[in-house]
């Protein structure tokens, strides 16, 4: 075997030796950087937050002149797109154009179907044996996507699983902090914290235990089957839905404002409720929500919703409740407060 190609190899290893997308996004940049004569090369992601399409750099490399040669960037906003880009990344096609110095841009859609993601490359020229490289890289990589992509999935559902909540709620929040510090340069502090932003939902099958008592667990599964397909349907693929274990599902919903999330939830509740399910017929869900903020921890958001899932559940069920304004009724407790029957010495 050739140098070049034990070398090739042991890149593909490399790059398959990640466990998770961040690591293998910046493994794939690097390799490419190795082999194809690039001047610049990025993985862009299209979401939605606010109302609003959005364009961020996940992660960026451009060679320079000065050292180190390597200079990169995350999580950047993208003001003006180039159309070929956006074509790329609403239609999943590969885009190529010249720019004014000659060089060719190109733009390839990789990941998951999942995600509306490309990967741009900006490079003189690239020879036959550079492009074949670049395109075989390309479906490595987006074949290892796929992989990773189904191991965060729940087995029944197909919903994202419990495994994944974290590094997912942890992306999203690091583009929302990416806008607020686009916000905080054309518009007030005040005015953007009382506006759109992503809420956090656990919903809860009411009296659950009963269908796998009366009907069997095979029957249980069809329900969580037929709620998952609801949940899924119902809002937009831009939300992320998980399913935690048992009858307990999660939902975050992109940026909005209060009265929105939980008008669109409070429909959800009521469309379940006129939901027949299999052998069981009608049954009703609870749900706690929560606004998501980037100063709160994980466990903090989902001790909230559960709160006020907790709530509904002591309440009558087959509703949803909202922590803050559990809170600002006083009918919970607000983080810190000391009830009045605890006494301190």
């Amino acid at each position: 075997m050739s140098t070049m190609h034990s070398k090739i190899l042991e890149s593909v290893i490399e790059l398959t030796n990640n466990s998770d997308i961040d690591s293998l996004d910046l493994s794939l940049l690097s390799t490419l950087a190795e082999y194809v004569p690039i001047k610049r090369i990025g993985i862009y992601l299209a979401f939605n937050a606010g109302h609003k399409r959005h364009v961020m750099l996940k992660v960026g490399l451009e060679i320079v002149d000065e050292k180190p040669n390597y200079r990169w960037s995350t999580c950047e906003l993208v003001h003006e797109c180039d159309p070929l880009m956006m074509s790329c990344l609403q239609y999943g096609s590969s885009m190529s154009g010249t720019n004014d110095n000659g060089d060719t841009l190109i733009w390839m859609p990789v990941g998951s179907l999942d995600e509306r993601t490309c990967l741009f490359i900006q490079t003189e020229k690239l020879s036959s044996e550079a492009e074949n490289l670049l395109n075989a890289f390309c479906r490595i990589y987006g074949n290892y996507i796929e992989l990773i992509t189904a191991s965060e999935r729940d087995k029944l559902t197909g919903l994202y699983s419990r495994h994944s909540f974290e590094s997912r709620l942890k992306f999203l929040l690091k583009m929302q902090s990416r806008i607020q510090e686009e916000l905080q340069r054309t518009i007030s502090r005040r005015h953007h914290l009382d506006g759109d932003m992503p809420w956090l939902v656990i919903f809860d099958l009411d009296n659950f235990k009963a269908v796998n008592d009366s009907f069997g667990h095979l029957c249980g599964d069809e329900v969580l089957l037929t709620f998952a397909q609801k949940l899924k349907s119902f809002f937009r693929a831009s939300d992320l839905v998980f399913r935690f274990g048992g009858e307990e599902f999660v939902l975050i919903l992109e940026p909005t404002t209060k009265e929105h999330a939980l008008n669109r939830v409070e429909e959800f509740r009521e469309s379940i409720s006129q939901t027949d399910f299999p052998l069981v017929g009608r049954m009703t869900v609870s749900g706690g929500m929560t606004a998501v903020s980037p100063n709160i921890f994980e466990s903090v958001l989902l001790d909230h919703a559960d709160k006020a899932l907790y709530y509904a559940k002591e309440n009558g069920r087959n509703a949803v409740y909202c922590y803050e304004e559990l809170v600002a009724e006083e009918k919970l407790s607000a983080p810190g407060k000391i009830e009045s029957d605890v006494q301190m010495f």
